[in-house]
């Protein structure tokens, strides 16, 4: 409540209440208190304010314009736009069509199909998400680490009947027993239990990577889709800008990339529209002995990762990625090493036998 003065006016009276908010309507309701119920209100526009005398017990009404936010949203727009920089918006409709015009629109070398656009993780994820992962994360890693539990020691199962077996198939005699009997015990004196590669080292058996802050990537990179936003600015495709939008617009490429230690030479050629998958690949000088060609990756521009499949066209801009596999050798097809495996530790076994019998 404020004393009324001789010849108040709306907008004296707003000034003497420190002014309107950011948020606010432009237009105030005033009603006398004393007024019959079901009596009409006055909606005065705020810029008239200077006019309208203020009554004894009159009430007035800013209404908040819900479409309009206090704390104005700061997003970035970078790359080839004429003005790049941090802009914010006060209305909460505001799309990714309206930064690019409030920017001064794109520049001739914009490349629109390759327009990124990141948002902070902490907006992609609703409440209910952030108090499930973490129990959804420990339940996974939990059952990852029982399995991989039980197949170390398959793997370890499967490794001792093969020696067994190869011994035992081979064995024209007895071996002398240390602390037990057969190759297995042979096998444990000589200190050789560890699990086999084709290597002769390392893990039969790998674990599975644990699992992270699901959407835990730097920005919270988005799959924007900027020429239909362009074409239908009402659609979803335009998206909604929220605090901390980061927009790149990359200026137009003429290359495609194929990388990855699958690759022979490594190298980027210049985009030929209707060239496949394999004539890029050809291009690079191949595959390399161990490449990983199911497990081939296309990044697009956008950031966006799919897999190569028939019919799958290389667009402007991508990078093949071949990975490498690991090569490993069954345990039955690896008969020469372990042949060779028991009949060192056989002999090593035998000289032990002789030696105990001598000096008895």
């Amino acid at each position: 409540e404020y004393p009324r003065g001789e010849g108040m006016t709306l907008a004296s009276l707003i000034d003497l209440a420190g002014g309107l908010l950011p948020n606010s309507e432009k237009f105030a309701i005033i009603a006398a208190s004393d007024s019959p119920e079901g009596q009409d209100v006055d909606r005065v526009p705020v810029e008239s304010g200077a006019t309208r005398l203020i009554r004894d017990k009159d009430l007035v009404t800013v209404p908040i314009d819900s479409s309009i936010l206090a704390d104005p949203i700061q997003v970035v727009i970078q790359g080839a736009v004429k003005n790049p920089g941090t802009y914010f918006f006060t209305r909460k409709d505001q799309r990714f069509t309206d930064l690019v015009k409030q920017a001064g629109g794109l520049r001739a070398e914009a490349w629109v199909d390759g327009i990124q656009f990141a948002r902070r993780p902490d907006l992609l994820k609703t409440n209910a998400q952030v108090t499930q992962q973490p129990r959804l994360l420990e339940v996974l890693n939990i059952v990852q680490t029982n399995e991989y539990k039980r197949a170390v020691a398959k793997a370890e199962t499967d490794r001792l009947v093969f020696l067994a077996g190869a011994g035992g198939g081979n064995s024209a005699f007895s071996i002398p027993t240390l602390g037990g009997s057969g190759v297995t015990s042979a096998a444990t004196a000589a200190g050789a239990l560890t699990p086999l590669t084709t290597d002769g080292a390392g893990n039969l058996v790998t674990p599975a990577r644990q699992g992270s802050d699901l959407f835990n990537l730097i920005g919270g990179n988005m799959d924007l889709r900027a020429t239909s936003a362009f074409k239908n600015p009402n659609s979803t495709e335009n998206v909604v800008l929220k605090p901390g939008d980061v927009v790149t617009v990359p200026e137009l490429p003429s290359t495609v990339l194929v990388d990855g230690p699958g690759a022979v030479l490594p190298r980027a050629f210049v985009f030929q529209p209707g060239q496949s998958l394999r004539d890029y690949i050809v291009k690079a000088g191949g595959v390399t002995s161990d490449a990983d060609t199911d497990r081939i990756i296309i990044l697009r521009p956008t950031g966006s990762i799919t897999r190569p499949s028939p019919g799958t066209r290389i667009e402007l801009g991508d990078v093949i990625y071949i990975p490498t596999r690991v090569m490993i050798s069954p345990l039955g097809s690896r008969g020469d090493v372990f042949d060779r495996t028991v009949k060192s530790i056989t002999s090593a076994a035998l000289i032990y036998g002789i030696f105990r019998s001598l000096v008895k």
